[in-house]
């Protein structure tokens, strides 16, 4: 994003989403994590198709 933050969606079912968020807290070797928020969704709304995956770097 153009400020800098990145906004990643998990889905899982064995808890691998919890140990994602836990490495989002340290980062790359590069990286300068100064926050990180995670907010549970229903499954409901995770229900998506999701037909793209992209990555963007803001310069």
């Amino acid at each position: 994003m153009p400020n800098g933050s990145i906004e990643a969606i998990f889905a899982d079912s064995d808890g691998a989403a919890v140990k994602i968020i836990g490495w989002c807290h340290k980062g790359s070797l590069r990286a300068k994590v100064t926050n990180v928020e995670a907010t549970v969704a229903n499954s409901y709304a995770l229900n998506e198709n999701f037909s793209d995956f992209k990555i963007t770097t803001y310069l």
